[in-house]
């Protein structure tokens, strides 16, 4: 295609394609085509706008991302390529790791009592410990 290009002003597009056995279309089409990189850079700074909106939206996933790309934006693309974007800009989110739900209360279980009543007030160190076992990881059967 460089060749073509080079040699545009001597001789005709049509031959030139026809000696590197290239379609014309072919030729035109590569040659409108934007260049790959700023292909999704439209997206991208309405990505940046939308993070740039609130300071919670930085904590916006790419689900999150997608949806209001969708809803404010009138984005009519794919949430892949949404995906995509997100990761080669490093824009991803860690989610946060949800309990398991092992740990099931025992109805037959006696609650314990409550010992301090709500007064956390200690007045030496190490005199009222509290703690909350909502999980035990177990081994399975």
């Amino acid at each position: 295609m460089s060749f073509i290009n080079k040699n545009r002003d001597k001789w005709p597009v049509k031959d030139l394609c026809r000696f590197m056995s290239v379609s014309e279309g072919a030729y035109y089409k590569h040659t409108s085509r934007r260049p790959r990189r700023d292909r999704h850079a439209n997206l991208l700074a309405q990505i940046y706008e939308i993070l740039r909106e609130d300071v919670e939206n930085a904590n916006y996933g790419t689900r999150r991302i997608y949806s209001s790309l969708k809803l404010n934006k009138g984005y009519k693309g794919s949430y892949s390529t949404v995906y995509r974007v997100c990761r080669s800009n490093n824009l991803f989110i860690k989610r946060k790791r949800k309990p398991n739900g092992v740990t099931k209360a025992d109805t037959k279980a006696q609650k314990s009592e409550n010992l301090l009543r709500q007064d956390f007030t200690a007045s030496a160190p190490n005199e009222k410990w509290l703690s909350d076992i909502t999980e035990v990881p177990c081994k399975e059967w």
